[in-house]
């Protein structure tokens, strides 16, 4: 409460301060800075926070995704495991990830499956997308990474 008051009040390095003071707790310091930077204009400090936020987000959905997609063909559930991979590669294409990630669930599915011809499919699209050189900036999401 002390953090958003100082910030409120326009006493930003009062606000800082506190922040930066915080011990390791549920609060989370990384989110109140990039908030007080918003607050101060500091735009582009703030949105270079949310950006690595949101990659470092996405990649921890993409590790959930394919540990539940294990779990799935493991228990034998196949229409789930198809729905995660559905995810997976949705997940990937929509937060501009490099191409070869939207493929990966879906391999990784096939080779459980023994799928010799969808396995041989998928790596012929995937394997030329992972000469490409990502490119984090020519996304909207990530202009500063």
């Amino acid at each position: 409460m002390l953090i958003s008051y100082a910030r409120n009040r326009d006493e930003f390095s009062k606000a800082e301060e506190l922040i930066n003071a915080l011990p390791f707790s549920m609060i989370d310091k990384e989110e109140q800075l990039a908030v007080l930077y918003q607050r101060q204009k500091k735009m582009e400090d703030a949105e270079k926070i949310w950006e690595k936020r949101i990659l470092h987000g996405v990649t921890k959905l993409q590790t959930a995704l394919i540990n539940m997609l294990e779990l799935a063909l493991h228990d034998h559930r196949d229409d789930v495991a198809e729905l995660i991979a559905e995810l997976y590669a949705g997940l990937s294409h929509q937060f501009c990830l490099p191409e070869w990630m939207v493929y990966n669930a879906h391999l990784q599915l096939a080779l459980e499956r023994k799928d010799k011809e969808t396995c041989l499919s998928i790596l012929k699209k995937m394997l030329p997308a992972m000469k490409k050189v990502w490119n984090p900036q020519a996304c909207p999401l990530y202009r500063n990474e």
